[in-house]
């Protein structure tokens, strides 16, 4: 017999304390533990967007997105930076150093975008910073449609008046967005 065998056999209580006491601890840690699908995510990215009405995607090219890439490329703790421009608007993502403090980053941004909104074009929007924030994510969507076709009924008034009110009185809702799009069949 091995040498445990025979302390277990030879002081049953001892070892019956033991496996109880793990046994309790086990389900009391379990019982205390924060369970999360989506657990807190800090990402390191900045957005800027700027709507440029009636222009085409070189003209946001050349006189919006440049700029905000130069204007906005000396920030401290910059990794990348990723463009995209088409007709009519202009998006900028700065990607940052893992551990770079957003906040600061963010005033920064700010006030490197004031610098450039003197050399964007008259027309252009003023961009508008977005911070991406995972926590933020929506944790439910609805989908809402009339259920005869051809009906008068009006889905939006409905979901403004009664649905909208309903989720709202829910004490963990913090943010709640309504987003039409009108498909026609």
């Amino acid at each position: 017999m091995s040498k445990l065998t025979k302390t277990v056999l030879q002081r049953p209580v001892a070892a019956l304390v033991i496996v109880v006491s793990l046994i309790i601890f086990g389900i009391s840690s379990i019982a205390g533990m924060n369970l999360q699908l989506i657990p807190d995510m800090d990402m390191s990215v900045l957005l800027v967007m700027t709507v440029y009405p009636q222009a085409g995607p070189e003209d946001v090219e050349r006189l919006v997105t440049e700029k905000i890439e130069d204007g906005c490329g000396t920030i401290s703790g910059l990794d990348n930076t990723y463009s995209y421009s088409q007709e009519n608007m202009s998006m900028v993502m700065f990607s940052f150093e893992y551990g770079t403090d957003m906040d600061d980053a963010f005033i920064d941004m700010q006030e490197a975008i004031e610098r450039v909104k003197r050399e964007l074009p008259d027309d252009a929007e003023d961009p508008t910073i977005i911070a991406m924030d995972m926590n933020a994510a929506p944790v439910m969507m609805l989908s809402v449609d009339a259920a005869e076709e051809g009906s008068d009924i009006n889905v939006l008034g409905y979901v403004e008046d009664t649905v909208e009110p309903e989720l709202k009185e829910v004490s963990s809702v913090a943010k709640m967005f309504t987003l039409v799009f009108s498909i026609e069949r």
